[in-house]
């Protein structure tokens, strides 16, 4: 028994509603509100690598999400749910995550009850691109890095 962390690049993430510019890199991937005379929100994914079972034990248990951005302007991530297949089984309204600072970068992990895996672990966050005065809204913008889970067996 033990912890496992599964990451995956933020070069996966997927713009459901298609309101950004989404920019693909190596590292990862860059989203940039479309419009600046309105407010936009969108829900954008990223599918982890999720094993259920180990050595044919009981069915793993999550125990941490994380998810590495880079917000500038007045991007922001309002929303973030956590789905085991067709099953939500988290519901975060900036309520329970703990956000850290490093290198103009933020870290925000959310701790979560161990919640037995099903199927697979999918992170959606509700991203708010603000309305802007002007032509600036190449600074609302989110960089996505990577997420990833800490379950256990």
């Amino acid at each position: 028994m033990g912890d496992y962390d599964f990451w995956t690049s933020g070069l996966n993430v997927k713009d459901q509603a298609g309101i950004s510019q989404l920019l693909h890199f190596g590292w990862g991937a860059e989203a940039t509100g479309k419009f600046y005379n309105k407010d936009l929100s969108g829900w954008f994914q990223l599918a982890i690598p999720t094993p259920t079972q180990i050595d044919n034990d009981d069915h793993v248990e999550l125990r941490d999400a994380f998810i590495y951005i880079k917000r500038e302007g007045n991007a922001e991530i309002t929303r973030v749910d956590l789905w085991d297949g067709p099953n939500q089984i988290y519901i975060d309204q900036n309520r329970v995550r703990k956000i850290n600072q490093q290198y103009g970068k933020q870290w925000i992990e959310i701790d979560l009850p161990d919640i037995e895996i099903n199927f697979g672990i999918v992170i959606s966050m509700l991203v708010k691109f603000p309305k802007t005065v002007g032509p600036k809204w190449e600074n609302a913008k989110i960089t996505f890095y990577g997420a990833g889970i800490r379950f256990n067996e």
